[in-house]
């Protein structure tokens, strides 16, 4: 405890000297003996996606398509061209006015433990629900979550994997963040 903290690069060199392969089976043996001393249940699992915003000037790409007779830089131009240095990225949307160029991480969390039981990374541009599937439980039953706005006023529902809806709440403050459907 009176031990000074590692620098923070310390973790950023000790993940890239493992890399993402051992990274991964690590990370599956700790869930696996989890499961096995019943600290993992996946009875209920939650998923989830954030954006992972890949480190490169958009609006640079953006003008050198411009420049190159394009009306815009998309992803299909993304595609065709070699205008963004990360080739692999590409765009996508949580709403009308929230964008990115880049990935999408996707995240189970087993609900009675709150522990992340699986994490996928995918383009940006792939469907939530395709990127679900990567990370959904074999057995127990998967949650998702959705945000949306009518009439000025804030609606959250629950789904199961079925489309069977859960639960559902109305909120007439605006949320924090611009992940709701307009």
């Amino acid at each position: 405890m009176s031990e000074k903290t590692p620098d923070y690069s310390t973790f950023c060199k000790f993940r890239k000297a493992l890399g993402t392969k051992r990274m991964g089976q690590i990370f599956d043996e700790i869930n696996r003996q989890l499961r096995a001393n019943g600290m993992l249940k996946d009875v209920f699992t939650f998923v989830d996606a954030t954006a992972l915003t890949s480190k490169l000037n958009v609006w640079e790409e953006r003008d050198k398509a411009i420049q190159a007779g394009y009306e815009k830089f998309n992803n299909e131009v993304a595609e065709k061209e070699n205008f963004a240095s990360d080739k692999d990225a590409r765009f996508g949307a949580k709403s009308k006015n929230k964008y990115w160029f880049g990935f999408k991480e996707t995240n189970s969390v087993d609900m009675q433990s709150g522990l992340i039981n699986k994490v996928a990374v995918t383009l940006a541009n792939v469907p939530d629900s395709e990127a679900g599937k990567r990370v959904l439980p074999r057995h127990g039953i998967p949650l998702f979550l959705c945000c949306f706005e009518r009439e000025n006023r804030i609606f959250y529902a629950c789904f199961d994997s079925g489309d069977f809806l859960i639960g559902f709440l109305c909120d007439i403050q605006q949320p924090h963040d611009d992940n709701c459907v307009r």
